[in-house]
């Protein structure tokens, strides 16, 4: 019996303390915030992106671009990654990502609207950006 007491002593707390955060409870990146474009990577090779406009905004499903307006829906919760950019001028929209790292976003689409995106990163048939994080508006 004192050995069993002793396991659940020392042993329990340890299982406590090690045990996962639930999903729900750790603090999730967010994309809503303002955002500097620093690269542009159309079908794998890396563009001056000079002339582009630089500075884009998230707010929830809408994307700002200049004095433009764009959707990013979320089809699936379960993959908060994988989104729909749909143009001003609606329509089913292309398949998309986007994908926060701290203060970098990287959001990419593909031109065709059958190719599923896995994973926002530079490659063939995809447009990709990259961007960092100017102003948080999720705090």
């Amino acid at each position: 019996m004192a050995r069993l007491s002793l396991l659940l002593a020392f042993a329990l707390p340890a299982l406590v303390v090690a045990a996962p955060v639930p999903k729900g409870v750790k603090k999730k990146a967010h994309t809503n915030g303002t955002w500097e474009l620093v690269e542009y990577t159309p079908n794998g090779v890396v563009q001056d992106h000079s002339r582009m406009i630089k500075v884009w905004t998230l707010d929830g499903e809408v994307l700002r671009v200049g004095g433009s307006s764009y959707s990013l829906t979320l089809p699936d919760p379960d993959k908060p990654a994988q989104r729909r950019f749909i143009p001003g001028g609606g329509g089913a929209g292309y398949a998309a990502a986007v994908e926060v790292d701290g203060d970098e976003l990287r959001f990419c689409y593909t031109p065709s609207r059958t190719d599923p995106i896995t994973e926002c990163a530079p490659a063939k048939n995809v447009l990709f950006y990259r961007f960092k994080r100017v102003d948080d508006a999720g705090k």
